[in-house]
């Protein structure tokens, strides 16, 4: 039974991480948003947005 919820855990801690890097992506791929927020925020095109 341990060893399920231990192997439950780390799928989630992987599935966060691939999530995020995910997100990380199609931020680079949408450059008209990164031109939006640098606009608003006056950052450079390749920062990501600020975490909410």
């Amino acid at each position: 039974m341990m060893y399920a919820l231990l192997l439950i855990l780390l799928l989630l801690v992987l599935l966060f991480l691939y999530s995020r890097q995910l997100r990380r992506q199609k931020w680079q791929d949408e450059t008209d948003e990164c031109r939006f927020f640098n606009q608003v925020y006056g950052k450079d095109p390749g920062e990501p947005p600020p975490q909410s």
